[in-house]
């Protein structure tokens, strides 16, 4: 149920669906929550695609905080990856980082235009520190 809520999620973005997209991403992501407390390495491949795909939907809905902190999670669930099977979910990570770095990006645009600059500051120096974080062989792959 959890896969196909999320593939139907991703057909919903594709048609410009967003609210529904939005709404089955989240399900979605809560379902898989709920296999990974039961099976946690069986089911965090689909979690971590899951969040993502939510960090997608809320950005495409404006919701850039938000957007920002689902793409952060799926950054970190992947680093979890990249430490079970290495080799099996680098390119996972990277794709990751991407997204999560578009959602970052578009954060401090947004916020660039109305935030206090200490708020600007915090949401900058979590982002670097993520990025800090990043497996020297992936590096060297970009």
């Amino acid at each position: 149920m959890a896969r196909a809520l999320h593939r139907c999620s991703v057909a919903l973005g594709e048609t410009g669906q967003r609210v529904a997209a939005l709404t089955t991403a989240q399900e979605a992501v809560a379902l898989f929550r709920e296999l990974v407390e039961d099976v946690r390495d069986a089911h965090l491949p689909d979690l971590t695609m899951s969040v993502s795909n939510l960090a997608i939907r809320l950005g495409q809905l404006a919701r850039l905080d938000e957007a920002a902190a689902a793409a952060s999670e799926a950054a970190e669930l992947s680093r979890e990856l990249v430490g079970l099977h290495r080799n099996a979910h680098l390119s996972t990570l990277a794709m990751a980082m991407n997204n999560q770095s578009l959602a970052w990006a578009k954060l401090v645009k947004h916020m660039r235009h109305g935030r206090p600059r200490e708020k600007q500051s915090g949401y900058i120096a979590s982002w670097l520190g993520s990025i800090a974080r990043v497996p020297a062989d992936l590096v060297r792959h970009w």
